[in-house]
Protein backbone atom coordinates (compact mmCIF):
# COMPACT_ATOMS: atom_id res chain seq x y z
CA UNK A 1 0.00 0.00 0.00
CA UNK A 2 1.26 3.71 -0.88
CA UNK A 3 1.14 5.43 2.28
CA UNK A 4 1.09 9.46 2.14
CA UNK A 5 2.99 11.30 5.34
CA UNK A 6 2.52 14.76 6.12
CA UNK A 7 5.94 16.47 6.77
CA UNK A 8 5.29 19.87 7.34
CA UNK A 9 2.04 19.81 9.95
CA UNK A 10 3.06 21.90 12.35
CA UNK A 11 3.09 24.92 9.95
CA UNK A 12 -0.33 24.32 8.38
CA UNK A 13 -2.00 23.56 11.71
CA UNK A 14 -1.41 27.04 13.56
CA UNK A 15 -4.35 28.64 15.98
CA UNK A 16 -6.03 29.96 12.92
CA UNK A 17 -6.80 26.32 11.49
CA UNK A 18 -7.06 25.02 15.27
CA UNK A 19 -9.62 27.26 15.85
CA UNK A 20 -12.18 26.60 13.38
CA UNK A 21 -15.06 24.37 13.02
CA UNK A 22 -15.07 23.46 10.35
CA UNK A 23 -11.41 24.26 9.58
CA UNK A 24 -10.47 25.44 6.13
CA UNK A 25 -8.91 22.24 4.13
CA UNK A 26 -5.29 23.24 3.22
CA UNK A 27 -4.18 23.72 -0.75
CA UNK A 28 -2.47 20.50 -1.54
CA UNK A 29 0.34 22.91 -2.75
CA UNK A 30 0.71 23.99 0.46
CA UNK A 31 1.57 20.29 1.76
CA UNK A 32 4.82 18.79 2.11
CA UNK A 33 3.90 15.27 1.48
CA UNK A 34 5.86 12.06 0.53
CA UNK A 35 5.04 8.73 -0.15
CA UNK A 36 6.15 5.27 1.64
CA UNK A 37 5.78 1.84 0.51
CA UNK A 38 4.52 0.62 -2.94
CA UNK A 39 0.95 -0.15 -4.64
CA UNK A 40 -2.60 1.85 -4.81
CA UNK A 41 -3.19 4.95 -2.35
CA UNK A 42 -5.57 3.92 0.52
CA UNK A 43 -9.57 4.80 -0.49
CA UNK A 44 -10.27 7.33 1.34
CA UNK A 45 -13.21 8.66 -0.12
CA UNK A 46 -14.97 5.23 0.78
CA UNK A 47 -13.83 6.28 4.07
CA UNK A 48 -14.98 9.53 3.94
CA UNK A 49 -18.46 8.46 2.93
CA UNK A 50 -18.94 6.40 6.15
CA UNK A 51 -17.54 8.66 8.53
CA UNK A 52 -19.68 11.35 7.15
CA UNK A 53 -23.03 8.88 7.61
CA UNK A 54 -22.08 8.50 11.37
CA UNK A 55 -21.81 12.10 11.89
CA UNK A 56 -25.44 11.75 10.50
CA UNK A 57 -26.60 9.24 12.78
CA UNK A 58 -24.52 10.41 16.01
CA UNK A 59 -25.56 14.16 15.72
CA UNK A 60 -25.32 14.90 19.52
CA UNK A 61 -23.69 12.07 20.84
CA UNK A 62 -20.10 12.33 19.81
CA UNK A 63 -18.06 10.43 22.25
CA UNK A 64 -21.00 7.45 20.62
CA UNK A 65 -19.10 7.32 17.57
CA UNK A 66 -15.74 6.55 18.52
CA UNK A 67 -16.42 2.45 18.20
CA UNK A 68 -18.01 2.31 15.27
CA UNK A 69 -15.67 4.88 13.37
CA UNK A 70 -12.74 2.57 14.77
CA UNK A 71 -14.45 -0.47 12.65
CA UNK A 72 -14.83 1.79 9.67
CA UNK A 73 -11.05 2.65 10.05
CA UNK A 74 -9.45 0.01 10.47
CA UNK A 75 -11.28 -2.32 8.21
CA UNK A 76 -10.64 -0.04 4.98
CA UNK A 77 -6.79 0.78 5.97
CA UNK A 78 -5.36 -2.86 6.23
CA UNK A 79 -2.24 -1.52 7.45
CA UNK A 80 0.93 -3.54 9.04
CA UNK A 81 1.48 -2.08 12.22
CA UNK A 82 4.84 -0.58 11.02
CA UNK A 83 3.11 1.55 8.79
CA UNK A 84 0.44 3.08 11.35
CA UNK A 85 3.24 3.37 14.14
CA UNK A 86 4.46 6.49 11.66
CA UNK A 87 2.38 9.58 13.84
CA UNK A 88 2.69 11.55 10.01
CA UNK A 89 0.60 9.19 8.29
CA UNK A 90 -2.28 10.04 10.88
CA UNK A 91 -0.89 13.53 10.30
CA UNK A 92 -1.82 13.41 6.64
CA UNK A 93 -5.66 11.99 7.45
CA UNK A 94 -6.57 14.92 10.03
CA UNK A 95 -5.16 17.43 8.53
CA UNK A 96 -5.97 16.90 4.41
CA UNK A 97 -8.27 14.33 4.35
CA UNK A 98 -10.41 14.58 7.35
CA UNK A 99 -10.31 17.58 9.34
CA UNK A 100 -14.11 18.22 9.11
CA UNK A 101 -14.36 15.31 11.23
CA UNK A 102 -11.74 16.12 13.65
CA UNK A 103 -13.05 19.54 14.38
CA UNK A 104 -17.15 18.02 14.54
CA UNK A 105 -15.77 15.18 16.84
CA UNK A 106 -12.99 17.41 19.38
CA UNK A 107 -13.97 20.81 18.70
CA UNK A 108 -13.73 22.63 22.74
CA UNK A 109 -16.56 25.34 23.01
CA UNK A 110 -15.18 26.10 26.05
CA UNK A 111 -11.73 27.24 25.03
CA UNK A 112 -13.18 27.62 21.14
CA UNK A 113 -10.64 25.82 19.70
CA UNK A 114 -9.65 21.83 18.60
CA UNK A 115 -6.62 20.33 21.09
CA UNK A 116 -3.74 20.01 18.61
CA UNK A 117 -2.98 16.65 19.68
CA UNK A 118 -5.91 15.52 17.47
CA UNK A 119 -4.31 16.65 14.64
CA UNK A 120 -0.91 16.27 15.16
CA UNK A 121 -0.83 13.57 18.20
CA UNK A 122 0.98 10.47 18.36
CA UNK A 123 -0.88 7.33 17.32
CA UNK A 124 -3.08 6.95 20.84
CA UNK A 125 -3.85 11.25 20.70
CA UNK A 126 -4.28 11.70 17.46
CA UNK A 127 -8.28 11.66 16.24
CA UNK A 128 -8.10 8.67 13.54
CA UNK A 129 -4.44 7.31 14.86
CA UNK A 130 -6.37 6.24 17.95
CA UNK A 131 -9.24 4.62 16.64
CA UNK A 132 -7.52 2.30 14.41
CA UNK A 133 -5.19 1.02 17.36
CA UNK A 134 -7.95 0.73 19.07
CA UNK A 135 -9.77 -1.44 16.73
CA UNK A 136 -6.43 -3.14 16.40
CA UNK A 137 -5.96 -4.19 20.13
CA UNK A 138 -9.62 -5.20 20.47
CA UNK A 139 -10.72 -6.77 17.13
CA UNK A 140 -10.79 -10.78 16.55
CA UNK A 141 -10.55 -12.30 13.46
CA UNK A 142 -11.17 -15.96 15.01
CA UNK A 143 -14.77 -14.70 15.74
CA UNK A 144 -16.71 -15.50 12.76
CA UNK A 145 -19.81 -13.94 13.42
CA UNK A 146 -18.58 -10.39 14.83
CA UNK A 147 -14.76 -9.01 14.34
CA UNK A 148 -15.17 -6.30 16.41
CA UNK A 149 -17.33 -7.30 18.75
CA UNK A 150 -15.16 -5.86 21.78
CA UNK A 151 -13.79 -3.00 19.46
CA UNK A 152 -17.83 -1.45 19.73
CA UNK A 153 -18.28 -2.64 22.92
CA UNK A 154 -15.12 -0.88 24.74
CA UNK A 155 -15.81 2.08 22.46
CA UNK A 156 -18.64 2.74 24.78
CA UNK A 157 -16.63 4.44 27.65
CA UNK A 158 -13.84 6.59 26.98
CA UNK A 159 -12.83 5.84 30.25
CA UNK A 160 -12.56 2.31 29.37
CA UNK A 161 -10.67 3.45 26.04
CA UNK A 162 -8.06 5.18 27.49
CA UNK A 163 -6.83 3.35 30.75
CA UNK A 164 -6.23 0.35 28.23
CA UNK A 165 -4.85 2.31 26.00
CA UNK A 166 -2.49 4.27 28.34
CA UNK A 167 -1.44 0.88 29.39
CA UNK A 168 -1.09 -0.75 26.91
CA UNK A 169 -3.59 -3.58 27.37
CA UNK A 170 -3.36 -4.89 23.67
CA UNK A 171 -0.08 -6.46 24.37
CA UNK A 172 -2.32 -9.25 25.53
CA UNK A 173 -5.79 -9.13 23.54
CA UNK A 174 -7.21 -12.15 26.36
CA UNK A 175 -6.74 -9.43 29.10
CA UNK A 176 -8.15 -6.64 27.31
CA UNK A 177 -11.17 -8.75 25.95
CA UNK A 178 -11.81 -9.89 29.38
CA UNK A 179 -11.86 -6.95 31.26
CA UNK A 180 -14.13 -5.92 27.95
CA UNK A 181 -16.38 -8.22 29.29
CA UNK A 182 -16.34 -7.45 32.95
CA UNK A 183 -16.99 -3.81 32.71
CA UNK A 184 -19.55 -4.43 29.96
CA UNK A 185 -21.37 -7.28 31.51
CA UNK A 186 -25.24 -7.97 30.38
CA UNK A 187 -24.76 -4.50 28.47
CA UNK A 188 -25.24 -2.30 31.65
CA UNK A 189 -21.59 -0.75 31.83
CA UNK A 190 -19.57 -0.30 35.29
CA UNK A 191 -19.29 3.60 36.25
CA UNK A 192 -16.11 5.31 35.76
CA UNK A 193 -14.80 5.32 39.23
CA UNK A 194 -15.32 1.34 39.47
CA UNK A 195 -13.04 1.14 36.29
CA UNK A 196 -10.42 3.45 37.56
CA UNK A 197 -9.93 0.68 40.43
CA UNK A 198 -10.37 -1.61 38.59
CA UNK A 199 -7.25 -1.02 36.30
CA UNK A 200 -5.35 0.06 39.77
CA UNK A 201 -5.79 -3.44 40.99
CA UNK A 202 -5.22 -4.92 37.43
CA UNK A 203 -1.95 -2.95 37.52
CA UNK A 204 -0.68 -4.16 40.68
CA UNK A 205 -1.28 -7.52 39.41
CA UNK A 206 0.58 -7.52 36.50
CA UNK A 207 3.87 -6.55 38.51
CA UNK A 208 3.85 -10.25 39.89
CA UNK A 209 2.11 -11.90 37.12
CA UNK A 210 3.06 -12.77 33.85
CA UNK A 211 0.08 -13.02 31.64
CA UNK A 212 1.25 -13.52 28.83
CA UNK A 213 2.06 -17.63 30.39
CA UNK A 214 -1.18 -17.74 31.27
CA UNK A 215 -4.17 -19.26 28.77
CA UNK A 216 -7.06 -17.42 28.07
CA UNK A 217 -9.19 -19.45 30.59
CA UNK A 218 -6.87 -18.34 33.20
CA UNK A 219 -6.61 -14.50 32.55
CA UNK A 220 -10.44 -14.67 32.60
CA UNK A 221 -10.56 -16.52 35.42
CA UNK A 222 -7.99 -13.61 37.68
CA UNK A 223 -9.96 -10.69 36.16
CA UNK A 224 -12.97 -12.20 37.42
CA UNK A 225 -11.18 -12.70 41.12
CA UNK A 226 -9.80 -9.12 40.84
CA UNK A 227 -13.17 -7.93 39.82
CA UNK A 228 -14.81 -9.96 42.91
CA UNK A 229 -12.50 -8.39 45.53
CA UNK A 230 -13.39 -4.88 44.82
CA UNK A 231 -17.36 -5.76 44.52
CA UNK A 232 -16.69 -6.98 48.43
Amino acid sequence: MKIPILLNGSFIVDNDFLSKNPPNIPDINNLEIEYSGEGAEPDFIAIKNKLNALKERFENKKPEIDGESAKIIHELLPLERKEACDSRFWHYLTVSEYPEYVAWRWFDSNREKVNKERYLGRWDGNALGRLWWWAEFTCDPANNNDNYHHTLMGAKSQEFMLHSVDNLLGGNKYLLNSLCDIVFQREKRLPDSFIRKLFVRVNAALVTISVDSLSEKDIAALIERIHASLSE
